[in-house]
């Protein structure tokens, strides 16, 4: 019987072909698993830090929409001042009157901690287009409620012109008076008070007034 010789070309004996060449060591996969762990103590630590540091910028954050947000509500009082002396004295009797008749643009009347956009200029717009504009949440932060009031009214400082929707900020609303004073409202001790403001503005009840204690 005759013996296939390996060496020859003809033979059926296939190769052995090495498929992982280099083959990790166990000091190699030992490395590898270290950095992996390294790696994931970074990862946890930056989760860490920012989730320990978001409390924190976020008060920051809303501190100064709070202070946006008053110098927004000041230019609107402002604005009605500069309106009752060319009006005569009268108050605006809409929001979209108001705006038209002064140098206030969308943002004046956007609170940056809301969910307003800053909408379309409205300086081209009729006066019913403007309030329809300005009362819509999309698009305006403050609710107006200065028409039919007499801007002789007894005690000016409780009488309402704006507020905001208590959605606004977390811990209270501003309000705008007649005697263009800007005051932030806590919750923790008005939440009655703002809520029956709000009713009386809803339910159109002018003058809306704040009643201190």
């Amino acid at each position: 019987m005759q013996m296939s010789d390996s060496n020859d070309p003809n033979s059926s004996q296939m190769p052995t072909i090495d498929y992982w060449p280099n083959k990790p060591t166990s000091s190699t996969s030992r490395y590898n698993l270290i950095g992996l762990y390294a790696c994931g103590a970074v990862v946890l630590f930056f989760v860490i830090l920012i989730l320990t540091n978001y409390p924190r910028t976020s008060r920051v954050t809303e501190r100064q929409n709070r202070a946006l947000c008053t110098t927004h509500l000041k230019s609107i009082g402002e604005a009605i001042r500069q309106y009752q002396v060319t009006q005569h004295g009268a108050l605006p009797d809409s929001i979209g009157s108001l705006a038209l008749n002064s140098d206030l643009t969308m943002n004046d009347f956007n609170c940056p901690s809301s969910i307003a956009e800053r909408g379309e200029p409205i300086w081209n717009k009729t006066v019913e287009q403007a309030d329809a504009i300005l009362t819509d949440p999309k698009f305006s932060s403050y609710i107006f409620c200065g028409d039919r009031v007499d801007p002789k009214a007894a005690d000016p400082s409780s009488v309402v012109l704006f507020f905001e929707p208590i959605t606004n900020h977390e811990d209270g609303v501003h309000i705008l008076f007649l005697d263009q004073r800007v005051k932030f409202i806590r919750f923790d001790r008005n939440q009655a008070k703002v809520d029956q403001m709000i009713r009386d503005a809803q339910a159109h009840v002018r003058p809306v007034r704040w009643k201190p204690n």
